[in-house]
C-alpha cells in the first residue's frame, strides 16, 4: 500500500515529501484516488465524507465539529477526537483506531 497525501492548494505537504502527495486537485481526480483506496485517514472534510460514500473503512480526526451530527455512516469508521481540538490528536489515537478497524498499513 502506497500512502497518499492530499490537501488544497494552499497546504504544506512538504512534510510529507518522502511520500506521494497531491494538493489542489479537481474533485474528479480526488474522487478516483479515494475509488481505488484500501482505507482513509484524515480530519472532517470533504474527501473523508466521500471515502464513507466508497465504503472505505475510515478513521476521522474531529476539531470543534460534532462528531455525532457530522462524523461517518454507512461504513466501517472510527472518529479521533480530543480535548482542545485537532492539534492534541496523538498518534497513538490514531493508530489505536486502525486497529479497532482491524486496518493495517
Amino acid at each position: 500500500m502506497e500512502p497518499v497525501f492530499i490537501g488544497a492548494a494552499a497546504d504544506d505537504l512538504s512534510p510529507f515529501r518522502a511520500f506521494r502527495t497531491i494538493a489542489g486537485a479537481p474533485l474528479a481526480q480526488v474522487k478516483t484516488l479515494l475509488a481505488g483506496a484500501s482505507f482513509f485517514i484524515g480530519n472532517d472534510s470533504g474527501p473523508a465524507h466521500m471515502a464513507a460514500a466508497f465504503g472505505l473503512p475510515v478513521v476521522v480526526i474531529f476539531g470543534s465539529s460534532n462528531p455525532a451530527i457530522w462524523g461517518p455512516w454507512r461504513t466501517a469508521s472510527e472518529v479521533v477526537a480530543a480535548p482542545g481540538g485537532m492539534g492534541n490528536v496523538e498518534t497513538s489515537q490514531v493508530l489505536s483506531a486502525l486497529e479497532r478497524l482491524r486496518v493495517h498499513a
